[in-house]
């Protein structure tokens, strides 16, 4: 994997359209890779996909539902962000924050019985949650599986096992989703994989949210508390585990956001993180946006895509 920035950069100069399909076509072979393994289990019904904050969980479970249907398992996803507890019913952090990376935010029973319903009778309902105006939608969304079919779950807490407690493990498959890579220059170690689903992260808040850096800044150490809390010690049960990190990202996502943070106040939570990010910013090639695919997991943190989010 080309995680060196000379290297990004010699080959985003040498031939940029280039170098991004062959990082994307690399991806859909690993996910391509677990879809083949995924049709031999026999019985498999449900498939848990969980990762951090902006790994790629969305995209990648839609990626693996058409590499499995091509397969011949027709496959459904849902997100376990659609059972999250109103604010109102949402646990707090010990200082007294809405905690909402805690597992206990999202309606567990619900969760459990919503899977044994599609184990025991292929089809269940589950909640629509609208993240605008921060509550369920009136309607529910009916879920109904072929004989053969199955479905992923996906999110950050799809591999606790409040979630899958008393459902057959022969049944169910474990996938684990992050950034798996750092970014280099020289042997120095310029961007950690958490800087680099920091940055995703803050593209994503500020495309589709409405959300400033300082947003994102301000509530990262929580989001970063809930991972290590909440989804790290459950990471060595996945049966497969997948890296999301695209060789050219840093690159784009340098035309996209390095203004913003240019103008960001010394006085910015994680100020430290942000500089480490414009160093590695500056010593990238730049690429436009428009030379990444509308189907490829990136188009979760820029705008347009294929797939609906």
């Amino acid at each position: 994997m080309v995680n060196d920035i000379s290297e990004i950069n010699k080959s985003a100069l040498e031939n940029p359209l280039g170098f991004v399909l062959s990082s994307e076509e690399e991806y859909r072979k690993r996910i391509g890779e677990i879809a083949e393994l995924a049709v031999m289990r026999q019985g498999l019904k449900i498939i848990l996909l969980a990762g951090p904050s902006a790994s790629g969980k969305t995209t990648s479970s839609l990626i693996l539902r058409e590499c499995l249907s091509g397969l011949g398992m027709p496959t459904e996803t849902v997100s376990l962000d659609d059972f999250y507890k109103t604010q109102e019913k949402m646990p707090r952090d010990e200082y007294g924050m809405l905690d909402f990376e805690s597992v206990h935010s999202l309606e567990t029973e619900e969760i459990t019985e919503a899977l044994r319903q599609l184990l025991e009778r292929n089809e269940a309902e589950v909640p629509i949650f609208n993240f605008k105006e921060k509550r369920r939608s009136e309607n529910m969304r009916k879920i109904k599986l072929p004989k053969n079919g199955a479905v992923i779950v996906e999110g950050l807490h799809a591999l606790n096992p409040v979630i899958t407690e008393g459902l057959p493990e022969d049944k169910i498959l474990k996938l684990y989703v992050s950034v798996a890579a750092n970014i280099t220059y020289g042997g120095e170690n310029l961007l950690s994989s958490r800087d680099i689903r920091l940055i995703r992260r803050i593209s994503r808040d500020m495309l589709y949210r409405n959300s400033p850096p300082e947003n994102s800044l301000s509530l990262w150490s929580s989001v970063v508390r809930g991972e290590d809390k909440y989804l790290c010690p459950y990471k060595g049960s996945a049966d497969y585990e997948l890296c999301s990190f695209h060789n050219y990202e840093l690159c784009v996502f340098k035309s996209i956001m390095y203004e913003e943070l240019s103008r960001l106040p010394a006085s910015v939570e994680n100020r430290k993180t942000v500089d480490a990010i414009l160093y590695a910013m500056d010593k990238a090639v730049e690429l436009s946006p428009n030379t990444v695919p509308e189907d490829s997991l990136m188009r979760e943190f820029m705008r347009g895509g294929k797939y609906k989010l």
